[in-house]
């Protein structure tokens, strides 16, 4: 990824130009008044400003410098370790808040989680999505595996046999750390401390950093620089003697009472950024700042966030990601460009995820269909392991694997696969003591026959 350009100084520009010409009057002229609204609306970054408009009839420095103008009277501060951290909620963002708060939850179908998912079936959405959060939130900062690989071993259990899966693997436990706490726990009352923050960085790096001394302890070096792909300079991190006071002061931000109000969601975007911008740990710093922002969704009561893998989205566009962060420490630590981006991303995450439902509850009732046309005593675990092997002919099911992936013990599992052997549907097979099932060769002929 390219570094991007930082901003020109725009006090001193603007002073010139206002010497020169009658603000308010340029401020009618159409181009420039479109050019602002644009910018707003988008949130462009100095860069994206010069591609968009390359010949304006105005000097490009002085329309930025008009452009920080009117966000500046906007901006509502922060103020962690002395340095001024700023935002404000544009139209865009309040859009895309609204769309949060009224479609996450309606999308699942009711204000608790345990209306609409009972048993095992909210257990295998929520399980899925957290694979798929730690093994995205992963393959974000490096994890060389494939999604499948990933999911396979999460889904059968078995030992991590590579650094890049035991990052998916503590990523996985983490994420299922932070849910059982609010399983137990009064989320509201929960608090923002020092010991929480280093106590999940130990559980997401356990076993995979190059210092194993620096598990669960902030760094204690200033080496730790970010670089781009040319091995340029992108980002400089606080002094590592600033990091104690940086997180305390941020603790005590999230942990602030309701006023002045701050969004959920906004205040978690903001907890994920300053994460990323103390940088408090020596490796692992992206993972934790994710890992802080699914805590503080979940704290405060967007229990709908456990089904959306937010960093699935994210690494769709990993470039804009890392530029989302840059736009803002290079821009007056300016944080609208971090959190215009996230909030795309949480937009998407919904629209996946009601897509995912809707999809999910037409294969559970083409299965319940198939299960009717199917033997009278085919339960519905089966019809869907029979449905599962229409659209992957090739697969191989364990015992193991089909316990987790329906929730159900392994005596249950192998008593379903051992049944579908006996009536014909799959072939098995000994592989190191363990029965490995299949298609059968006479699958898609009894599939035929039983349908009729």
């Amino acid at each position: 990824m390219k570094t991007p350009e930082k901003p020109p100084s725009w006090p001193s520009e603007l002073r010139t130009f206002v010497k020169t010409n009658d603000l308010p009057k340029m401020l009618q002229d159409s181009e420039l008044s479109g050019i602002i609204k644009e910018s707003q609306r988008k949130y462009l970054y100095w860069e994206e400003l010069r591609h968009r408009y390359p010949n304006p009839s105005h000097p490009h420095k002085s329309i930025w410098a008009i452009i920080k103008l009117f966000r500046v009277q906007q901006y509502k501060s922060i103020v962690i370790g002395g340095r001024v951290f700023n935002y404000f909620l544009t139209e865009s963002a309040q859009e895309k808040l609204r769309y949060a708060d009224s479609h996450a939850g309606q999308i699942i179908g009711s204000e608790s989680p345990r209306d609409k998912f009972q048993g095992g079936e909210r257990k295998r959405y929520l399980i899925n999505s957290l694979m798929e959060e730690a093994i995205a939130s992963s393959q974000l900062e490096g994890a060389m595996t494939t999604r499948k690989v990933a999911k396979e071993m999460l889904r059968t259990k078995r030992e991590p046999r590579s650094k890049n899966e035991l990052m998916i693997y503590n990523n996985y436990q983490t994420i299922k750390y932070i849910k059982d706490l609010f399983e137990t726990s009064n989320a509201g009352d929960s608090k923002l401390t020092s010991s929480l923050i280093l106590s999940l960085h130990k559980l997401i790096t356990k076993g995979t950093l190059k210092n194993p001394r620096a598990e669960g302890k902030f760094r204690g070096t200033d080496d730790i620089i970010v670089r781009d792909d040319a091995n340029e300079v992108e980002y400089v991190p606080p002094p590592h003697n600033q990091v104690p006071t940086l997180v305390n002061d941020l603790c005590d931000f999230v942990n602030a009472p309701a006023l002045p109000f701050i969004h959920p969601l906004i205040k978690a975007i903001i907890l994920h950024f300053l994460v990323g911008y103390i940088h408090p740990f020596e490796d692992g710093n992206g993972r934790a700042a994710r890992a802080l922002f699914y805590w503080f969704c979940l704290k405060s009561g967007y229990w709908p966030f456990e089904f959306m893998p937010i960093s699935r989205i994210i690494k769709k566009a990993p470039a804009k990601y890392a530029r989302a962060f840059l736009f803002t420490e290079y821009d007056d630590l300016d944080m609208n460009y971090f959190i215009e981006f996230n909030l795309d991303a949480i937009k998407q995450a919904i629209v996946e995820l009601g897509a995912y439902l809707k999809k999910k509850q037409k294969e559970k009732n083409e299965a319940l269909q198939l299960m009717t046309k199917l033997a009278k005593d085919l339960n519905l675990r089966q019809s869907l392991i029979l449905k599962d092997l229409v659209e992957e002919p090739e697969k191989a099911l364990s015992i193991k694997e089909t316990s987790a992936k329906y929730n159900v013990t392994y005596q249950t599992a192998r008593t379903d696969l051992l049944e579908l052997s006996k009536k014909g549907y799959l072939g098995l097979h000994k592989k190191r003591k363990q029965f490995v099932f299949y298609k059968s060769d006479k699958f898609d002929e009894k599939i035929r026959t039983d349908k009729n």
